[in-house]
């Protein structure tokens, strides 16, 4: 997505997600019209966060330096309004006008951007627009940026964790992909749902449910419960929450979702997949963008990548940024 806080135009870029459990990274590097993915890992978040970040990002001998880094949880959020059409300036000044009525952060300094967004297809022509708005808690995005700084890297863009999923789709522009579909990442204590139109989001939602709800054994690099570890009654919580989401996004846009895609470690829970299907009577498919760009690669990375690629989506995602920018 176009919408975050830019500071400039990188060639390569590596992809910082703030999992709960832990911390993934990607680099990707962009050859012309061509994007390659030139390394990832992983770490737990452990007693000493800062610690295992500066390590994790220090070990990797990356060749960039620039990292798109993410923020979510309750100190950021995303609101989708209506503008008439005008000039980015002027049109971010509106929203900094509206930010009291428009974003849930009551006396506290944010940081907010936006982006106009394409018409939906089945929208009446109007003299307004679509807006995206993404805010964060300044001191929130701070605390980030610095850890990223001491850890002897430039930040170079903030994000929203959850836009992640949509530069990852970006990626693949096949032809055959569905219209309109809703990207779930499950991580370790939080999900999210993205609803996407023509790769254009619509309707987004966060909830406080993960993959540490559903099973105790837990890895805690990947958020990736063991197979069979899983608890009937929280699998069938989380697969129904997930579906309700999708079926409010519909109503709430007016658009039938084809396909379910989903992703993060979380997505691996035995079982999760098939009961979101029947949960929401939807086709739904395991999502792993990193996979065809590790294949791309070397056969090492594919061995080391094993079947961890969907926790990296958020990163991959962040990483993305360059290929627009």
């Amino acid at each position: 997505m176009g919408a975050g806080f830019h500071f400039k135009r990188p060639r390569r870029l590596l992809g910082l997600d703030f999992g709960a459990s832990s911390f993934k990274v990607v680099e990707l590097t962009r050859i012309g019209a061509e994007v390659r993915l030139t390394g990832f890992d992983a770490s737990p978040v452990g007693d000493d966060p800062e610690r295992a970040l500066t390590e994790l990002l220090q070990r990797g001998r990356y060749t960039s330096r620039d990292v798109a880094l993410a923020v979510g949880g309750r100190s950021a959020c995303v609101r989708y309004a209506s503008f008439p059409r005008m000039p980015q300036d002027e049109l971010l000044e509106a929203v900094r006008l509206e930010s009291d009525r428009l974003l849930p952060f009551e006396d506290t300094a944010i940081t907010l951007d936006c982006q106009e967004l394409t018409p939906s297809r089945g929208a009446p022509d109007e003299e307004t627009v679509p807006v995206l708005v993404a805010a964060c808690r300044t001191d929130f995005v701070e605390e980030r940026v610095d850890a990223v700084l001491r850890a002897g890297f430039t930040p170079t863009a903030v994000d929203v964790d959850i836009f992640g999923l949509v530069n990852a789709w970006s990626l693949d522009d096949s032809a055959e992909r569905p219209s309109v579909v809703a990207l779930v990442d499950v991580g370790s204590s939080r999900t999210g749902v993205v609803l996407l139109e023509e790769g254009t989001p619509r309707f987004n939602r966060e909830f406080g449910q993960g993959s540490l709800d559903v099973s105790s054994s837990t890895s805690a690099v990947m958020q990736a419960p063991i197979a069979g570890a899983s608890e009937p009654n929280e699998l069938d919580a989380l697969a129904r929450e997930i579906a309700l989401s999708v079926e409010y996004a519909e109503h709430n846009e007016g658009l039938e979702v084809e396909e379910i895609h989903l992703t993060g470690g979380g997505a691996l829970i035995d079982g999760l997949r098939v009961r979101l299907a029947e949960e929401s009577r939807k086709r739904v498919e395991l999502w792993d963008p990193m996979k065809q760009l590790v294949q791309a690669s070397d056969e090492a990375s594919l061995l080391e990548l094993g079947e961890r690629g969907p926790s990296f989506t958020v990163a991959l995602g962040l990483a993305a940024r360059l290929v627009a920018a």
